[in-house]
């Protein structure tokens, strides 16, 4: 669902969904990823490399993240 107001440029919302995903399962490292990509595009580069690394932390085996770097 953050994928679609996304899309629909609603940027604020997409990060309260992602944000609220990682409060109920923590363990979900592409939601990490995703959030730390909607970061670097807004220009917020340390956020989305701390949001990578949380990823990667998470799960060593999900390659995304470490893409992202």
């Amino acid at each position: 669902m953050a994928g679609e107001y996304l899309a629909a440029g609603r940027v604020g919302k997409a990060i309260q969904l992602y944000k609220k995903a990682i409060n109920i399962d923590p363990r979900l490292a592409i939601v990490y990823s995703n959030l730390g990509a909607v970061y670097y595009n807004r220009g917020q580069k340390k956020e989305a490399v701390r949001l990578y690394e949380q990823a990667i932390e998470v799960d060593p085996a999900f390659v995304e993240p470490y893409n992202n770097l």
